[in-house]
């Protein structure tokens, strides 16, 4: 016999019971890989498209972690720094290049299967952007400032970052 508890008189006088609504629960559908084209092979770790003619002075360091396969990098400008610049690069290694001056978003994507620049990595990817900008300058010194980012999970890191629709990095 199940234990039941019909004792009302152990309320307090005037007690309401709070209404709830039991959200159902509904199946998880995969994501349509139909309109997907077909899987093609990541481009050589290192590969870099610069859409911008502004002088690359300042160094950007990068260094990803050994999580997912690859990488697909972007720094974005958020003023007249010229154009996006992409960066192609595998797992748990560090690459150094030279970038225009100015203050760029950074965006990333982490996946494992490469559908091409349109559709990345498809629905199994992760997308993200840091929550911090990213600024190459030279100060009154003509000291050229430029910039590391590790992208390995620390405790107590100090890389903040969000996720983002996927459409961010057209």
């Amino acid at each position: 016999m199940p234990w039941e508890v019909d004792r009302e008189d152990l309320l307090p006088q005037g007690f309401q019971a709070p209404h709830m609504t039991i959200p159902q629960i509904m199946p998880t559908i995969a994501p349509d890989l139909s309109n997907l084209p077909d899987p093609i092979e990541f481009p050589e770790h290192g590969t870099m498209k610069v859409f911008s003619e502004l002088e690359r002075v300042a160094k950007f360091e990068i260094i990803t972690s050994d999580e997912g396969a690859y990488y697909y990098i972007k720094l974005k400008p958020t003023g007249d720094a010229g154009g996006d610049i992409v960066f192609y690069l595998d797992k748990n290694t560090t690459f150094e290049t030279m970038v225009p001056l100015g203050i760029y978003e950074l965006l990333f994507a982490v996946g494992n299967t490469w559908y091409g620049d349109k559709e990345l990595f498809g629905p199994y990817a992760t997308y993200l952007k840091t929550n911090t900008l990213y600024e190459f300058y030279i100060d009154d010194n003509d000291v050229v400032w430029g910039l590391s980012q590790d992208l390995k999970r620390h405790v107590l890191g100090s890389l903040h970052s969000q996720p983002v629709d996927p459409s961010e990095f057209q």
